[in-house]
């Protein structure tokens, strides 16, 4: 909330279909771009992402070792640990913290080898062309 972010209101409506009374105010980070996720997004929709594309899936925001298995159990080629930028909250972990705990899960159930793994950390100005 320390990091106020002002918006156009018309375009947190358009993109949102919603319209909120203190949109016209200025809003805290984490409330701003939580307005943009998708809530009904789950797992479940990584098969329909197959049935469009025959691409390789990567997931960025993985945090836990319990998300990775979950990545691995539903054939993710690649994960991206990663806090999306939360580190402004005084209370985030960072990605390479994450990154450990990833790790040593995947290493645990001996998967490991099933997909690739990154730190966000490390790819900040970085594109990967594979």
């Amino acid at each position: 909330m320390r990091n106020k972010v002002h918006s156009n209101p018309a375009s947190i409506q358009k993109a949102t279909n919603q319209k909120k009374e203190g949109d016209k105010q200025a809003q805290g980070m984490a409330k701003a771009l939580s307005s943009f996720i998708d809530p009904v997004l789950s797992w479940a929709d990584i098969a329909w992402f197959r049935s469009i594309t025959k691409m390789p899936i990567v997931l960025k925001g993985i945090q836990t070792g319990e998300d990775a298995l979950l990545a691995v159990h539903h054939g993710i080629e690649g994960i991206v640990v990663s806090n999306h930028g939360g580190r402004q909250l005084d209370f985030a972990r960072s990605g390479i913290d994450m990154l450990q705990e990833v790790m040593e899960v995947l290493k645990e159930h001996q998967v490991e080898d099933k997909l690739e793994v990154r730190n966000y950390s490390f790819l900040k100005n970085l594109i990967v062309y594979t």
